[in-house]
């Protein structure tokens, strides 16, 4: 299912050969994920080799209720999970 245009929430991304998350983000989720695969295309950037693997999914929800600070909030609380369940944040998460 394609992410419904101008949808605003939490996403969070996956490499399925891989324990763990690569990313988890929050905002307009079909904008923040356009700006993640662009950066597939710049081999000198940070996360490029996280972008690039050719079979990532992705999951996400939406709630055009919440705050950009709740947002965030619940971004850091899944990042915070994630290192609590992996000992580390996902992958690609604190590079650029």
């Amino acid at each position: 299912m394609p992410v419904p245009a101008g949808s605003v929430g939490l996403y969070r991304v996956r490499d399925p050969s891989q324990a763990g998350l690569v990313y988890v983000g929050q905002g307009q989720i079909r904008t923040r994920l356009r700006a993640h695969l662009a950066k597939a295309a710049r081999p000198d950037h940070p996360q490029a080799r996280w972008f690039a693997v050719p079979d990532l999914e992705c999951s996400w929800t939406t709630n055009d209720s919440w705050l950009g600070h709740q947002r965030l909030e619940l971004e850091n609380d899944l990042i915070a999970a994630h290192v609590l369940e992996h000992g580390a944040p996902p992958s690609a998460q604190f590079l650029g």
